[in-house]
């Protein structure tokens, strides 16, 4: 069952995510970090 949770909480697409995976969601949401910088 550890297995079975670890895959449903990370590679399996979740309807309240409209279909993505866990780490999907995650990557689509995290703050975008810009490579540009003031001098």
């Amino acid at each position: 069952t550890e297995h079975w949770l670890a895959d449903y909480n990370q590679q399996i697409p979740h309807d309240s995510l409209d279909g993505l995976t866990p780490a999907e969601f995650r990557e689509q949401h995290q703050p975008q970090t810009s490579s540009f910088s003031w001098h």
